[in-house]
C-alpha cells in the first residue's frame, strides 16, 4: 500500500517541480529585458552600443515571447508603445517603421531586380 503513495507522491512533487523551474524561468527572461532593454520612454533599446537602435523587429519578438507566456499587461504596453512610436499613416494607410526615426528609409534587392 505505501509503494503506490511513495509513487503518486514523487510523480506530484516532480511536476510541481517542472511547473515552478518553468515560471522561474520565464520570470527571469522577463526581468532581464525590462531591466536591461526597456528604456524610461517603455520601448525596447539597446543602449550598450554608442548609436542605440530602437527596432520594431526588437519588440515583435518581445510581443511574441510576452504572449507566449500569457504577459498579457506586459504585452498591452508593448503594443500601445508600437502603434505611439512605430505606426505611421500614409495615404489612408497604417505601416509600421522598421527602425525608429524621423523618416527610416529601406531598400531590398528584390525591389531593384
Amino acid at each position: 500500500m505505501k509503494f503506490p503513495i511513495l509513487i503518486v507522491l514523487s510523480i506530484t512533487i516532480l511536476l510541481v517541480g517542472i511547473v515552478l523551474f518553468k515560471h522561474m524561468q520565464q520570470d527571469d527572461v522577463i526581468e532581464h529585458v525590462e531591466n536591461s532593454y526597456i528604456n524610461s520612454k517603455g520601448i525596447v533599446e539597446y543602449e550598450y552600443s554608442k548609436n542605440p537602435q530602437y527596432l520594431a523587429e526588437s519588440v515583435g519578438l518581445y510581443m511574441l515571447y510576452l504572449k507566449d507566456t500569457k504577459e498579457q499587461n506586459l504585452f498591452e504596453k508593448q503594443v500601445s508603445q508600437l502603434h505611439l512610436n512605430f505606426q505611421v499613416e500614409k495615404e489612408n494607410n497604417l505601416f509600421i517603421k522598421w527602425r525608429l526615426r524621423e523618416n527610416p528609409t529601406t531598400n531590398a534587392l528584390v525591389d531593384d531586380l
